[in-house]
């Protein structure tokens, strides 16, 4: 039966055709495929990177209720050589409010900040547009002349992503830095149903490479523009990378610079700053344990009514913990 499975997969793994990227929305417009879309990627002139990246680990979770501890990372590149990191976090309480609306209220440095969500009962979703919207405050605290390089996309999901994207590209033009955007994963197929960067990857050389355009992108909320990038010779890995659209004509020289920066022998053609970054903003299950165990200890006697409430969730981590014992 395995070989049965294994040889259906294969079907779909072993071609990558088509002649466009499939978009789910009016305001991406496909630009069908060209081998003359391929650019060598040139050499870097040591331009300094940011990198910038996101964590977050859920602490309590109840009907209605969510507490989440966020944590930001910041890491300073240049020449391949760290030169200053930074790490923030902060809590987040998530709770609904009626049927279609959210209330979050963040602790951080022992202030607090109301944040409302005008629709949806998704707590962990909301809680993810928080994080993303802490991450691009913190890219436009620590924007300088040179490339900034977010973790994901530069499309904002709702007003408020867009709101803190608008106030970064401001801040980075004035100080006549780059902004651009690496996505770890991405969805996108093509038009016969393959994979869009495996289709680019096994059309390309076996140089480093980027390729654009891939679409015209017409959108408010995505003012990017996208491309595929192959950062090393050796590298399996394609990646959806992005530049902010006033930023184009940078787009020779960031791409070199992310180049440079990709040669880690342990994951060649991933930038070595968002291994570092992702590093210093995960949360591991054993530190969001410990922290529990702290919210446990100082709850006190209000201990058995907090545990009723989370009882109602919770049976999945009873039957994971029966399994490992």
């Amino acid at each position: 039966m395995l070989k049965e499975i294994i040889e259906e997969v294969s079907k779909r793994t072993d071609k990558a055709e088509g002649t466009h990227a499939v978009f789910s929305d009016r305001h991406h417009k496909p630009i069908e495929f060209s081998e003359d879309n391929y650019r060598e990627i040139g050499s870097s002139i040591g331009k300094t990177l940011l990198f910038i990246d996101g964590g977050n680990a859920e602490l309590l979770n109840a009907p209605g209720l969510s507490l989440q501890l966020v944590r930001n990372a910041a890491v300073i590149v240049k020449n391949n050589k760290l030169q200053k990191s930074i790490k923030r976090e902060f809590y987040v309480l998530l709770t609904t409010e009626g049927r279609k609306e959210i209330k979050a209220r963040l602790y951080s440095n022992g202030t607090k900040t109301d944040v409302v969500s005008a629709s949806g009962n998704e707590l962990a979703k909301f809680c993810e547009s928080i994080r993303k919207s802490s991450e691009i405050k913190l890219a436009t605290e620590t924007a300088n002349e040179g490339i900034t390089v977010l973790d994901g996309t530069l499309e904002a999901a709702n007003e408020m992503e867009k709101k803190h994207f608008d106030e970064l590209y401001s801040e980075a033009s004035k100080k006549g830095g780059v902004i651009a955007a690496i996505a770890k994963t991405t969805g996108l197929i093509t038009d016969a149903g393959d994979s869009f960067p495996a289709m680019l990857n096994e059309r390309g050389s076996g140089k480093a490479w980027y390729y654009h355009p891939v679409a015209e992108i017409n959108s408010e909320n995505h003012r990017a523009e996208m491309l595929f990038a192959k950062l090393h010779e050796k590298s399996s890995h394609v990646f959806r990378t992005e530049i902010y659209n006033k930023h184009k004509e940078k787009m020779q020289e960031t791409m070199a610079e992310l180049k440079e920066n990709a040669r880690e022998l342990t994951f060649p053609g991933y930038p070595y700053g968002l291994i570092l970054a992702d590093r210093l903003a995960r949360i591991s299950e054993k530190e969001a344990k410990h922290v529990k165990a702290k919210i446990f200890a100082a709850a006190g006697n209000k201990w058995k009514n907090l545990k009723k409430s989370l009882a109602a969730v919770n049976a999945h981590e009873i039957l994971d913990r029966m399994q490992v014992s």
